[in-house]
Protein backbone atom coordinates (compact mmCIF):
# COMPACT_ATOMS: atom_id res chain seq x y z
CA UNK A 1 0.00 0.00 0.00
CA UNK A 2 0.92 3.52 -0.74
CA UNK A 3 1.78 5.43 1.97
CA UNK A 4 -0.34 9.01 1.52
CA UNK A 5 -1.34 11.51 3.81
CA UNK A 6 -4.80 11.39 3.32
CA UNK A 7 -5.39 8.16 4.88
CA UNK A 8 -7.12 8.06 7.86
CA UNK A 9 -5.57 9.04 11.09
CA UNK A 10 -2.48 10.65 9.69
CA UNK A 11 -4.93 12.58 6.94
CA UNK A 12 -6.24 14.96 10.01
CA UNK A 13 -4.16 17.72 10.02
CA UNK A 14 -5.29 19.00 13.53
CA UNK A 15 -4.01 15.68 14.80
CA UNK A 16 -0.63 15.80 13.22
CA UNK A 17 -0.18 19.00 14.59
CA UNK A 18 -1.11 18.51 18.30
CA UNK A 19 1.20 15.50 17.45
CA UNK A 20 3.94 17.76 16.00
CA UNK A 21 3.79 20.50 19.43
CA UNK A 22 4.33 17.65 21.37
CA UNK A 23 6.77 15.73 19.86
CA UNK A 24 8.28 19.83 20.17
CA UNK A 25 7.52 20.11 23.65
CA UNK A 26 9.36 16.89 24.63
CA UNK A 27 12.02 16.77 22.41
CA UNK A 28 12.83 19.61 20.86
CA UNK A 29 16.17 19.78 18.69
CA UNK A 30 16.77 16.07 20.24
CA UNK A 31 16.08 12.55 18.35
CA UNK A 32 13.08 10.51 19.53
CA UNK A 33 12.19 6.94 18.36
CA UNK A 34 8.78 5.86 17.26
CA UNK A 35 8.11 4.45 20.93
CA UNK A 36 9.07 7.45 22.80
CA UNK A 37 6.97 9.58 20.22
CA UNK A 38 3.57 7.91 21.27
CA UNK A 39 1.39 9.09 23.92
CA UNK A 40 3.18 8.46 27.69
CA UNK A 41 1.12 7.51 30.32
CA UNK A 42 1.43 10.06 33.16
CA UNK A 43 3.81 12.19 31.60
CA UNK A 44 3.09 15.96 30.22
CA UNK A 45 3.07 17.17 26.30
CA UNK A 46 1.43 14.47 25.05
CA UNK A 47 -0.31 14.97 22.00
CA UNK A 48 -3.70 15.19 23.33
CA UNK A 49 -2.88 18.62 25.65
CA UNK A 50 -2.19 20.22 22.17
CA UNK A 51 -5.45 18.52 19.65
CA UNK A 52 -8.35 21.16 18.98
CA UNK A 53 -10.76 18.03 18.63
CA UNK A 54 -9.83 16.50 22.17
CA UNK A 55 -13.08 16.32 24.28
CA UNK A 56 -12.73 16.80 27.77
CA UNK A 57 -14.29 14.18 30.54
CA UNK A 58 -16.63 15.05 33.34
CA UNK A 59 -14.96 16.17 36.56
CA UNK A 60 -15.51 12.57 38.12
CA UNK A 61 -14.04 10.60 35.11
CA UNK A 62 -10.97 12.96 35.12
CA UNK A 63 -9.97 12.44 38.49
CA UNK A 64 -10.59 8.39 38.03
CA UNK A 65 -8.37 8.51 34.64
CA UNK A 66 -6.24 10.58 35.70
CA UNK A 67 -6.54 12.66 32.14
CA UNK A 68 -8.18 15.66 31.52
CA UNK A 69 -8.96 14.91 27.87
CA UNK A 70 -9.64 12.00 25.26
CA UNK A 71 -9.37 11.43 21.82
CA UNK A 72 -12.76 11.58 20.09
CA UNK A 73 -11.80 9.12 17.13
CA UNK A 74 -11.26 6.54 19.85
CA UNK A 75 -14.13 3.90 19.58
CA UNK A 76 -14.61 4.16 23.11
CA UNK A 77 -13.38 7.05 25.66
CA UNK A 78 -11.92 4.13 28.21
CA UNK A 79 -9.26 3.26 25.81
CA UNK A 80 -5.87 2.90 26.40
CA UNK A 81 -4.80 4.05 23.28
CA UNK A 82 -5.04 7.57 24.34
CA UNK A 83 -4.86 8.92 21.49
CA UNK A 84 -5.74 7.92 17.58
CA UNK A 85 -3.00 9.35 16.16
CA UNK A 86 0.21 7.47 17.31
CA UNK A 87 -1.26 5.46 20.42
CA UNK A 88 0.14 5.26 24.00
CA UNK A 89 2.79 3.40 25.42
CA UNK A 90 0.67 0.95 27.37
CA UNK A 91 1.40 -2.55 26.46
CA UNK A 92 -2.14 -4.05 25.51
CA UNK A 93 -2.40 -0.81 22.73
CA UNK A 94 -1.94 -1.06 19.22
CA UNK A 95 1.82 -1.88 18.36
CA UNK A 96 4.00 1.06 16.78
CA UNK A 97 2.42 1.28 13.06
CA UNK A 98 0.36 4.07 14.15
CA UNK A 99 2.83 6.39 15.34
CA UNK A 100 5.02 5.15 12.23
CA UNK A 101 2.73 6.34 10.00
CA UNK A 102 2.46 10.13 11.71
CA UNK A 103 6.38 10.20 10.98
CA UNK A 104 6.01 9.25 7.65
CA UNK A 105 3.53 11.98 7.33
CA UNK A 106 5.34 14.62 9.26
CA UNK A 107 7.93 13.58 7.00
CA UNK A 108 6.41 13.47 3.62
CA UNK A 109 5.47 17.41 4.79
CA UNK A 110 8.93 18.22 5.70
CA UNK A 111 8.49 18.89 9.16
CA UNK A 112 10.75 16.09 10.46
CA UNK A 113 13.36 13.84 9.32
CA UNK A 114 13.56 9.55 9.68
CA UNK A 115 16.37 8.33 9.89
CA UNK A 116 16.00 4.12 8.92
CA UNK A 117 17.68 0.40 10.09
CA UNK A 118 19.48 -1.89 8.13
CA UNK A 119 15.61 -3.33 7.85
CA UNK A 120 14.47 -0.30 6.52
CA UNK A 121 12.42 0.60 10.20
CA UNK A 122 12.94 3.85 12.31
CA UNK A 123 15.55 3.99 14.19
CA UNK A 124 15.01 7.54 14.97
CA UNK A 125 13.65 10.92 13.89
CA UNK A 126 13.92 14.70 14.10
CA UNK A 127 12.49 17.31 13.80
CA UNK A 128 12.96 19.98 10.75
CA UNK A 129 13.86 23.61 10.80
CA UNK A 130 9.93 23.68 9.44
CA UNK A 131 8.59 21.17 12.03
CA UNK A 132 10.43 23.41 15.12
CA UNK A 133 8.97 26.57 13.87
CA UNK A 134 5.30 25.21 12.43
CA UNK A 135 4.82 23.47 16.64
CA UNK A 136 5.46 27.02 17.91
CA UNK A 137 2.99 28.54 15.50
CA UNK A 138 -0.91 28.81 15.17
CA UNK A 139 -2.02 25.22 13.30
CA UNK A 140 -4.48 26.73 10.38
CA UNK A 141 -2.82 30.19 9.78
CA UNK A 142 0.76 28.81 9.44
CA UNK A 143 -0.05 25.92 7.30
CA UNK A 144 -2.46 28.16 5.14
CA UNK A 145 0.52 30.69 4.82
CA UNK A 146 3.73 28.72 4.58
CA UNK A 147 3.59 24.37 3.55
CA UNK A 148 4.24 24.57 -0.46
CA UNK A 149 2.52 21.16 -1.24
CA UNK A 150 0.01 20.60 -3.63
CA UNK A 151 -2.39 19.02 -1.15
CA UNK A 152 -2.52 22.55 0.59
CA UNK A 153 -2.56 24.46 -2.51
CA UNK A 154 -6.08 22.94 -3.17
CA UNK A 155 -7.51 23.24 0.81
CA UNK A 156 -6.31 27.19 0.55
CA UNK A 157 -8.38 27.46 -2.46
CA UNK A 158 -11.57 26.13 -0.82
CA UNK A 159 -14.03 29.31 0.27
CA UNK A 160 -13.49 29.85 4.20
CA UNK A 161 -10.74 27.24 4.91
CA UNK A 162 -8.74 28.38 8.22
CA UNK A 163 -11.60 30.56 8.93
CA UNK A 164 -13.21 30.39 12.49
Amino acid sequence: MVNLINREPPGRLSCLHAFLRSLWYRFQNNSFTGKEAKHIVGERYNPIEFCYCACKYSQATALVRGEEKYCPFLRAESSKSYCYLVNSNVQDTQKSKAVGQAILALEALGLCKRTLNKLGRLKYANLTKNGANMAKNDFIKYIVKTVDDPIFQIACKIPHFGSS
